[in-house]
């Protein structure tokens, strides 16, 4: 081989292995590989992919999914049915008030504490009543089902807004509200009957609580005993 040509072939050679370098530098970690056919020329060719995510990563995520989908219904049961009392098999409505009954000591301790406190947190249980009946509607599949009884815990608690508890208005009040959610004196029967949802669950017992409010302090004018 003449000695020019020679020379050319040297520098040559390590221009190749020189662009080897830069293309694929030492030390340089691999990007997952796979070959695929052309079906158009029946020749294989590399392309160059990103590694997706192990599928285990996405299966642990609708697991977790369902978990708090899961956990998010049981407390919404629990919650509507007033502890599981709405699935008394008679008279779920009568047994579920009973969690109203629970809960009127802990609103007249907060009457005690701030007036405001307590109109808020009488406001808010009705706001949240609604959602939460509403949403158990749609858990259950019917409309006002009989396992809802967070609707009479909150007529319950209107029945005896600003009363003094004792033996006799607890029982009073529950006698009187369980008539007055069973007549449904106007507009209850209207929300019972033409409102849909959590606001046509709860509203009629709210307001059917504010008739035995307003007839437990007749008895009281009357001298049946004092709030």
């Amino acid at each position: 081989m003449p000695r020019f040509a020679w020379r050319r072939a040297f520098a040559v050679g390590r221009v190749r292995i020189d662009d080897q370098r830069t293309r694929h530098p030492v030390g340089a970690v691999p990007v997952e590989t796979r070959t695929r056919v052309d079906g158009r020329c029946g020749k294989d060719r590399g392309v160059t992919d990103v590694a997706s995510p192990p599928s285990s990563i996405s299966t642990q995520h609708a697991l977790d999914a369902l978990y708090a989908q899961s956990v998010r219904r049981h407390a919404v049961i629990f919650l509507a049915s007033g502890a599981y009392l709405g699935y008394a098999p008679i008279a779920s409505g009568t047994f579920g008030t009973l969690a109203g009954v629970a809960l009127y000591p802990v609103f007249e301790a907060l009457r005690g504490l701030s007036l405001p406190l307590y109109v808020v947190t009488f406001l808010a249980l009705v706001a949240a009543a609604i959602a939460i009946a509403g949403e158990a509607e749609q858990i259950f599949g019917e409309k006002d089902s009989g396992k809802i009884t967070i609707d009479e815990v909150t007529g319950y608690i209107a029945a005896t807004l600003f009363v003094r508890p004792s033996l006799a208005v607890v029982a009073t009040s529950f006698v009187l509200f369980r008539l007055f959610d069973v007549v449904k004196i106007w507009p209850a029967s209207y929300f019972d009957r033409e409102v849909h949802g959590g606001p046509g669950v709860v509203i009629d017992d709210v307001i059917s609580g504010l008739y035995a409010n307003l007839a437990l302090r007749a008895l009281v004018w009357l001298g049946g005993f004092t709030v």
